[in-house]
């Protein structure tokens, strides 16, 4: 079901997604995360998406979209949607429709909401099939065998909660790359409420963890040697560090290794 995408729609670029300090699993082709929604936050969705006549769903694939975006720093991405309530059947037996976000910074959110959930109407009701990179399911039933692939996000209610099923591929992600994006994923989901009408690039992801271990990080002092050039002072941290976080923009870092290689 998830396949790579049919060349006229926008895929991702999952190098982007993966975290080159981890070693990628071996063994299992496909693992499982589960990720039950804070309470509070559960709630809260639930209580916003009434208020302004939004479907969980829509809104839950909005955050998706989000998400991504700003992982892979692409701002048209397509994900595959299912809302069958029971998934039994063969792999190619479900169908999984396109929606297409443009997941564009300037964009006030509450706008971004409603399209989508207009979008998914118009692929569901279009029904064109198509196999996809990334999969959206609402499913209080189905066989895990039935999912393959990338990354299938499993929706289903948890009696006043609501709770994901991550299905991912080992060889692209990590069960920490996994986990960092559900934690990711929650903290925007919690924005988007409180942001609603401010533009996407307001949102951010970033959990009071991550900005202390970033401060704490960019606050530590070292000792340069004056009497090299700047060009030996990298080479030899590169050395030294390859690991180490060498620049950050705003969400996304990089280390002394990756820099390096895209300098040679």
């Amino acid at each position: 079901m998830i396949q790579m995408l049919q060349v006229n729609e926008p895929s991702i670029h999952w190098n982007l997604l993966i975290d080159t300090n981890e070693l990628p699993e071996i063994g299992e082709v496909t693992r499982t995360s589960y990720q039950l929604l804070d309470h509070l936050v559960s709630a809260s969705i639930k209580k916003f998406v009434k208020e302004i006549h939004l479907s969980v769903e829509a809104f839950l694939l909005s955050g998706l979209f989000i998400l991504l975006s700003k992982y892979t720093r692409q701002e048209e991405i397509s994900i595959g949607i299912s809302l069958e309530e029971i998934l039994d059947g063969k792999v190619q037996d479900i169908p999984v429709y396109p929606v297409v976000g443009n997941v564009f910074e300037d964009k006030i959110c509450m706008t971004f909401y409603q399209e989508i959930q207009k979008e998914c109407i118009r692929s569901l009701e279009e029904k064109s099939a198509q196999v996809a990179e990334v999969c959206f399911m609402k499913a209080q039933q189905y066989r895990e065998e039935s999912l393959s692939g990338k990354l299938a996000i499993v929706m289903k209610e948890e009696g006043a909660g609501v709770a994901l099923i991550w299905h991912y591929d080992t060889t692209l992600f990590t069960k920490q790359v996994i986990k960092r994006l559900q934690r990711h994923y929650q903290k925007l989901l919690e924005e988007m409420i409180h942001k609603a009408s401010k533009s996407v690039q307001t949102l951010t992801m970033l959990t009071e963890e991550d900005s202390f271990q970033i401060k704490k990080h960019f606050n530590k002092t070292c000792k340069v040697d004056t009497e090299q050039t700047i060009i030996q002072w990298f080479e030899a941290e590169v050395e030294k560090n390859p690991k180490g976080i060498a620049a950050i923009c705003e969400e996304q870092t990089i280390t002394y290794e990756q820099l390096n290689e895209k300098a040679n």
